[in-house]
């Protein structure tokens, strides 16, 4: 249907001249300056073809009001002749281009496309802006599923190995640079091969999954709960000396020795774990020492009958 336009001039037969060049397009008739106000209230109009003069309203006036309701909209103002002065204020004031009468129609015809090429650029110019908006969009939420995807461990959804031992050594090196203190606490689940053995794969999935949530439920926001491997997991706790590191975890290990675990057939199950706890620096200044004493710790805790924590 083309697009809607405005031609506003006293003169019929320039009005019509101007819908012959504008054939295809919806063009909108108006003999005065307030039936072109009047138009411009009914909806916007992207091209507007006016007369400097107009009775009611100058087209001065409608220039601006066409401004105003939509900037990316043109505006093409005829002139007579003579009146440079009178073509540089309408351009100053936003005027597309300028057209002297009586007009040729050649001249007329290169005016009305040169506005029409221009809005078409513009619309096309803006939708290629719209659609790399929204690709850039899409790229960054796949972006950030990507990052999420390359940190979590896919059964549990905790953080993965590499992602704690990353981040392991940013934290060791915040805590060497302005003294501060951290913890680690590694987790196993007592019997959990008998228990993958006598109900399942499936079944051991599900408690797995079940058990990071109970963790995550309990940890601090500054926390980092990561799935070592297997049944192991390991909580990387800032700003923890080792004996405030020793309370959380015994509150951990009470906490899961009273929570009911589904299981697979509809009932549910009780489990408990061991935990070894390091502090730095007391027990190591490198992320190998620290591991390798809350490894020792977590070993001593099941020497000692599991279920129970060890520093």
């Amino acid at each position: 249907m083309g697009l809607r336009v405005l031609v506003a001039d006293d003169a019929a037969s320039f009005r019509d001249e101007v819908a012959r060049a504008l054939a295809g397009h919806q063009v909108v008739e108006a003999a005065n300056g307030a039936e072109a106000l009047e138009n411009l209230g009914n909806g916007s109009f992207p091209l507007v073809v006016t007369a400097r003069e107009l009775e009611g309203a100058s087209g001065i006036d409608l220039l601006k009001q066409v401004r105003s309701r939509d900037p990316d909209a043109l505006v093409v103002v005829t002139l007579d002749a003579a009146q440079d002065a009178a073509a540089q204020e309408v351009l100053r004031l936003g005027a597309h281009d300028t057209l002297v009468k009586p007009c040729d129609e050649v001249v007329l015809d290169a005016v009305l496309r040169r506005a029409l090429q221009h809005i078409a650029l513009t619309r096309e110019n803006d939708a290629l802006l719209n659609s790399l908006k929204r690709n850039v969009e899409a790229l960054g939420l796949q972006n950030q599923k990507l990052e999420y995807l390359a940190t979590r461990d896919g059964l549990t959804g905790l953080y993965n190995h590499r992602y704690f031992r990353e981040t392991f050594e940013v934290e060791l090196s915040r805590c060497r640079r302005y003294v501060r203190v951290l913890s680690l606490i590694f987790v196993d689940i007592d019997h959990f091969k008998s228990y993958n053995d006598t109900h399942g794969h499936l079944a051991g999935d599900q408690l797995l999954s079940a058990f990071g949530e109970v963790i995550m439920s309990e940890s601090r926001k500054s926390t980092v709960v990561a799935r070592y491997g297997g049944e192991e997991f390991v909580l990387l706790v800032p700003e923890s000396d080792h004996q405030g590191a020793l309370c959380y975890a015994e509150k951990i290990r009470a906490l899961v020795e009273s929570h009911s675990f589904d299981d697979c057939g509809g009932g549910s199950r009780k489990i408990t774990v061991s935990m070894g706890v390091a502090g730095f620096p007391q027990h190591g200044t490198t992320v190998d020492d620290l591991i390798k004493h809350a490894d020792n710790a977590l070993y001593r805790a099941k020497a000692a009958g599991r279920n129970t924590v060890c520093g």
